[in-house]
């Protein structure tokens, strides 16, 4: 189970070496106690957290560009744009700029590049200059 929460940070304090956040969002606080009784319960009381500065979704605009290029770039490979994707997304991994998560259901652990539906601004601008350098180095330059 994983949950984006976007919420103010009303007061913070440090006890006992833990963090202790004041959230004053009814929205935040209730998924937040669905997702702690959840851990709770399941993985005796652990829970990942990612805090991070609080950048919007992917735009369209940018999300197009992205598709327009691996389609372009998969026509001079002679590959679909969906392998280009999957290989601009690895070779971001590899570098420490694209997140791996874990594949639902697996047993083995597997883990796979996020998928681009779950980026944000930032990781989209991230993964469109990945893209751009594995074209250049390959000799190919997008005219857009």
């Amino acid at each position: 189970m994983e949950t984006k929460i976007i919420a103010r940070i009303e007061s913070y304090s440090h006890k006992d070496g833990l963090l202790l956040l004041s959230i004053d969002n009814a929205g935040a606080k209730v998924v937040t106690k669905d997702l702690v009784d959840n851990c709770n319960k399941n993985y005796n009381g652990y829970i990942k957290l990612k805090m991070s500065k609080p950048y919007r979704d992917r735009t369209l605009p940018q999300n197009d560009l992205y598709w327009a290029r691996c389609t372009a770039y998969a026509k001079y490979l002679g590959s679909t744009k969906d392998e280009v994707s999957k290989g601009v997304k690895w070779r971001a991994c590899d570098e420490g700029l694209w997140e791996l998560v874990d594949v639902p259901f697996s047993k083995t652990g597997r883990k796979e590049p996020k998928s681009t539906a779950d980026a944000d601004v930032q990781e989209m601008s991230v993964l469109l200059d990945v893209l751009e350098r594995i074209a250049s180095e390959d000799g190919f330059l997008f005219d857009f």
